[in-house]
């Protein structure tokens, strides 16, 4: 019985050390002021699927992680 307790109480603090990182979403109101483009050229990027997207509902959300992808796909490399 004893042993029982003692690892629920382990299991228990594990659950606690758990930290869940809730990341930021930007609007796309945010990501147009942010890249200097329309919200339909924002939705034109996100119909190429050439940026990931997060969505509840009819609401469109992007984490930072997605930006930085999307800009980081977007490089255009030049020959030396």
């Amino acid at each position: 019985m004893t042993m029982e307790i003692v690892e629920d109480q382990e299991v228990e603090k594990e659950k606690e050390e758990e930290v869940v990182e809730i990341p930021h979403f930007y609007t796309t109101k945010e990501l147009c002021k942010m890249l200097n483009l329309s919200r339909s050229g924002i939705t034109r990027i996100r119909e190429r699927k050439e940026i990931s997207f997060t969505q509840f509902g009819a609401k469109v959300f992007f984490t930072r992680e997605q930006i930085e992808d999307f800009i980081k796909n977007s490089e255009i490399k030049r020959a030396v």
